[in-house]
């Protein structure tokens, strides 16, 4: 399952005053369901599975070096700038290994616009630039 998949479910949980938010960790389908004095981790990739705490620390395991916002605390929720900020990482790099170069270049420009001073960002925008022939 993927990433826009679970942001439509968290935006359908949201419709219904479902208490759900995305986590910090790379296998972006475990959701947390935040009840009074309970939550749980849920899996929409097995059918919204409650998971119990063994196979989440199974999961936290088996995923944790591709987490990519390393910097929090896994199983943190992640805030609305942390999930555009993966989502537009992740259309980055599936344009990347397609060759698209002028939607690579639209995508650095929106990663650009939500981390200004990215050196890394600003870099491979110049070089698309150039490769498209607009200095």
């Amino acid at each position: 399952m993927s990433l826009p998949i679970t942001l439509i479910y968290l935006y359908l949980a949201k419709q219904v005053q479902l208490p759900l938010c995305m986590i910090n960790h790379s296998f972006n389908c475990v959701v947390k369901w935040n009840r009074p004095g309970k939550c749980h981790f849920i899996d929409l990739a097995q059918g919204g599975k409650v998971l119990q705490e063994k196979e989440l620390l199974e999961l936290i395991k088996e995923r944790s070096p591709t987490c990519p916002n390393r910097h929090l605390p896994y199983l943190d929720i992640l805030s609305t700038f942390s999930i555009l900020r993966t989502y537009t990482l992740k259309l980055y790099q599936l344009f990347e290994r397609t060759n698209a170069t002028e939607e690579k270049l639209l995508v650095l420009d929106v990663l650009l616009e939500i981390e200004e001073n990215n050196l890394r960002y600003l870099g491979a925008r110049a070089l698309l630039r150039k490769e498209l022939g607009l200095h």
